[in-house]
């Protein structure tokens, strides 16, 4: 008579690529911004931020929708900070070489830009 084999699930699964090892291991040195109000921020770096929320007004960004650069910064900045952050006006041209700069930090594409240029 022949052994029965193991159900499936009583298997290690075998794991491509361990999200929670990635998440436990990565560092990255934070993104801060000296603000006309004296106060220095430190953004939320990709990571600390819901995929799909980011992924989202990161798409409009690249698309250079107007609105997409208020979306990005209220997206990256903490949301105990984000009242005073925005209370100083700062120019639509500001806001866009502060994500520019943040894009580079993080190792984002460019708007215009793709992985092959």
């Amino acid at each position: 008579m022949a052994t029965p084999k193991k159900p499936v699930q009583d298997k290690p699964a075998s794991v491509g690529f361990n999200l929670r090892a990635f998440e436990a291991e990565r560092t990255v040195e934070p993104f801060t911004v000296p603000h006309p109000d004296g106060k220095t921020y430190t953004l939320l770096s990709p990571g600390e931020t819901d995929l799909f929320e980011f992924a989202n007004v990161m798409a409009a960004y690249r698309e250079n929708e107007a609105s997409a650069v208020s979306a990005v910064l209220t997206t990256v900045v903490p949301e105990g900070d984000r009242d005073a952050f925005f209370r100083a006006r700062i120019t639509v041209d500001a806001g866009m070489a502060l994500i520019s700069a943040y894009n580079k930090h993080h190792g984002l594409l460019e708007p215009g830009k793709s992985d092959g240029s």
